[in-house]
């Protein structure tokens, strides 16, 4: 009994404590508020406080509380490490897509040789009009093939030119048409039909040329800014099926790539696995790309009917129908472009922006313009179904779930993308049945809505938002009869997370995400032996200070010189061996770049330490994954947790942060930078809004959690929700500005039985 009320009379004095600044004393109404909020931690057994954090490991570090490992701290983990592989990978993309539209071109001059062989009239067809044709070929005196040639060079010139290429030569005709385009693109504004596509003008192609303005991570350098326009560039521009000229030259290309009487063509697997990994991550097998028509060229099709035979056939037999959806709905408003085309590199239509596209006109009648609990009912949420029929009218209600019922199919064809819906899911599905009786209330279903759409909202955001920075380095007590700390008991999501982890793990690995440290540390050292040998190194007292990328690469540089070749340079005699440094450094760098210190164990740790081995980060996030679920296992069955289990708990917040780029104690000073922000899609009025989805600072989340018995009081963090509409995007570092002013924007109304009076 004595035991019981000490408990108790701990947990008012604790949240006293939190609701003190914000309800003086005097204040009457305060202390009721205090007293409801006392009770609301009773009742529902769980309380999101107005404690924020800068990152989501700091509430498990020397806490001095039991922890709660919540799927809200591993998500945020996952989302950190996803976007740093992102970026990384694109940046090896970024530096093989010349490389892959030369090759492309060097073939494709070799065909527009083939086909214009003779005078370009010569073989001028009867037909030119058929299939949607308007004559637009007779005007230049060009043949089917002719076309065909000169349409797909066109895309790949501006492509290469795009990338900053000004190597290739072009006729005079073909030369307007690309520097045409090269300039829109990069003045990025502006609407425009492009007539040199032909066809009748009532499918006629305009493009938004804003959509090619490069943002987030695209922006961190020239060489990604030029990438982000290209790949924009290759996924708008259609090759129509029913038009002859269009589908030949998609086929035509196709065989470029990868008919195998090419096999002696350098590259060719290149190139293919350049397009294929768009697909493996977005796309579907069913994607109408260039993947799909190299697969078909493969086949050698007779004609062009048996084309569409084996098109029309095969959307039959997979009972689906390519929609053309961007993974950016708000950044794509062409003119209308028939719905069975072909692009080089499919636009990709993501299952959640297939059911807020479907949703845009509906919402022009209602009264508020949200995302978030149509999201969560189609993934599988009672609890959002409800609530969202509850702020629903009558007369919208049916129209809105019928188009959320439509859109299930696509949350579940198979890519990477929708593997992380599938996590998603097992937050949004039953209870498990033996789960404590609180899990199976209306807060904890809020808890986990909110925590579906964080995570919604953060992996959309991995694709926009810029690069980690690389943070170099400059157990509380818990009663014996108590565990160092409980997990969120489902085992599933957890599962889930691990499994779509190791798929990742693959797909950097496959696609080249994962460059070789040794490559990444030969090329830091060779650019600070170009400091030397450009006099910026040392730094002169009266020279600019290092920007933070150039003191990042002297830091690195003089840690690897000193940690594995013994190696100081001292200012009396450097300048009169300038040249012979820059050459001990360059062969410095050749030796880590053959391998030769691949097995010094110091060599090894600097690659940790550093987070240049993130396929090592990978491999830690799985581990936590599958631990964790085992523990979720036993927790639920009441099996005791052994030691390394134990400890596992007590260490969770320092493996959560190592995954997170924080080496050694840098987790003790951690950067502000967890609030990040979307735009999902336009306002349906046309008056020019966005639609932004958000997450804020992780927030402490109290827990009482039952254990033999008794109550355990625990602290765990979540992240929330925000939706807001705004005249246009905003940057992270914005919103984390807003973050820390009056205009905060509140949480969505569904989400105020979970927090704090005044939220």
């Amino acid at each position: 009994m004595y035991v019981r009320f000490l408990f108790i009379l701990i947990i008012f004095v604790f949240l006293l404590t939190l609701f003190i600044p914000a309800c003086p004393a005097s204040d009457t109404k305060s202390q009721k508020g205090r007293t409801n909020e006392l009770y609301k931690l009773e009742s529902e057994k769980i309380l999101v406080t107005n404690r924020s954090y800068r990152q989501v490991f700091e509430p498990y570090i020397k806490s001095g509380y039991t922890v709660f490992i919540t799927s809200d701290a591993v998500l945020n983990a996952f989302h950190v490490l996803f976007k740093e592989s992102i970026y990384r990978f694109e940046k090896e993309n970024a530096k093989k897509l010349p490389r892959i539209l030369g090759l492309i071109w060097e073939r494709l001059q070799l065909e527009e040789k083939r086909a214009f062989k003779n005078s370009p009239i010569s073989r001028t067809t009867k037909k030119t009009k058929q299939n949607g044709g308007d004559g637009s070929r007779e005007k230049e005196g060009l043949d089917l093939r002719q076309a065909a040639i000169r349409r797909i060079q066109t895309v790949i010139a501006v492509s290469i030119k795009l990338m900053g290429d000004k190597r290739i030569k072009l006729d005079r005709h073909l030369k307007r048409i690309v520097k045409e385009e090269v300039e829109q693109i990069n003045n990025a504004k502006g609407v425009r039909t492009l007539g040199w596509l032909g066809g009748p003008r009532q499918m006629a192609v305009s493009l938004d040329y804003s959509v090619f303005k490069p943002r987030g991570m695209y922006v961190q350098s020239k060489q990604l800014s030029r990438y982000f326009r290209a790949i924009k560039w290759l996924q708008s521009i259609p090759f129509q099926i029913d038009r002859d000229e269009e589908l030949f030259g998609i086929f035509k290309l196709g065989k470029i790539i990868g008919d195998s009487q090419f096999n002696d063509f350098p590259g060719r697997s290149d190139i293919e696995n350049f397009f294929k990994c768009y697909r493996d991550l977005w796309g579907h097998p069913n994607e109408r790309d260039i993947m799909l028509a190299v697969q078909i060229s493969r086949d050698r099709p007779r004609s062009l009917k048996s084309v569409r035979e084996y098109i029309k056939n095969r959307d039959l037999g997979l009972n689906t129908t390519s929609l053309n959806k961007r993974l950016h709905p708000e950044d794509y408003r062409s003119g209308p472009v028939n719905s069975q085309t072909f692009y080089i590199i499919s636009p990709f239509h993501q299952a959640d922006t297939i059911l807020l596209r479907r949703m845009e006109e509906l919402k022009k009648s209602m009264k508020t313009r949200s995302a978030g609990l149509e999201i969560c009912s189609a993934l599988g949420s009672q609890s959002a179904r409800e609530k969202l029929i509850k702020s629903t009218v009558r007369e919208e209600r049916a129209h809105l779930l019928k188009l959320i019922a439509e859109s299930l199919p696509f949350f579940k064809s198979k890519n990477l993308y929708n593997q992380y819906f599938g996590c998603l899911m097992a937050l949004l599905d039953d209870t498990e049945s033996d789960a404590p009786e609180f899990m199976k209330r209306d807060a904890w279903k809020i808890k986990s809505c909110n925590t579906a759409l964080f995570g919604w909202s953060g992996y959309r955001n991995a694709f926009e938002a810029k690069a980690k920075p690389v943070i170099l380095n400059e157990m509380a007590e818990v009663s014996e009869s108590l565990p160092p700390g409980f997990v969120e008991p489902d085992p599933e999501f957890f599962a889930r997370l691990g499994g779509l982890a190791e798929e990742l793990k693959i797909f950097f690995e496959r696609y080249d995400g994962f460059k070789p440290p040794r490559y990444i540390l030969a090329g830091t050292l060779r650019t600070f032996a170009g400091y030397i040998t450009d006099m910026k190194y040392p730094l002169d007292e009266h020279a600019s200070p290092y920007t933070k990328v150039e003191l990042a690469v002297v830091n690195r540089s003089v840690l690897l010189l000193a940690a594995l070749r013994d190696t100081r340079y001292y200012s009396e005699n450097f300048y009169s061996r300038r040249k012979d440094i820059v050459n001990e450094i360059n062969a410095f760098a050749g030796d880590i770049e053959k391998g030769k210190y691949d097995n010094n164990p110091t060599y090894q740790g600097l690659i940790i330490e550093t987070n240049l081995d993130i396929k090592y980060l990978w491999k830690s996030l799985i581990n936590i994954c599958r631990r964790i679920e085992v523990i979720a296992h036993k927790q639920l069955r009441d099996v005791p947790l052994n030691k390394q289990e134990n400890y596992f708990l007590s260490a969770f917040g320092e493996k959560l942060a190592s995954v997170m780029f924080y080496n050694e104690n840098t987790y003790r000073n951690p950067h502000d930078d967890a609030p990040a922000i979307t735009a999902i899609y336009p306002d349906p009025d046309k008056k020019g809004k966005l639609l932004l989805t958000g997450t804020g600072r992780p927030r402490e989340l109290l827990v009482l959690y039952p254990y033999k018995g008794r109550e355990v009081l625990c602290r765990g963090a979540v992240l929330l929700y925000y939706e807001l509409m705004l005249p246009g995007r905003i940057s992270n570092t914005e919103w984390r500005r807003i973050q820390n002013s009056n205009e905060r924007p509140g949480s969505p109304a569904w989400l105020k039985p979970l927090l704090l009076s005044g939220e």
